[in-house]
């Protein structure tokens, strides 16, 4: 099935980006409740 094997090649990338983001995401949301605790 090369049309299955294509979605998972995309999917996989996009699902492991858009889960870098979110972690991203998460770390700056931490940083930045920490920066507001601070001042």
């Amino acid at each position: 099935m090369p049309n299955r094997a294509g979605r998972a090649a995309v999917a996989l990338p996009a699902a492991t980006l858009l889960a870098g983001c979110m972690r991203v995401r998460a770390v700056v949301t931490e940083v930045v409740r920490m920066l507001k605790a601070g001042a």
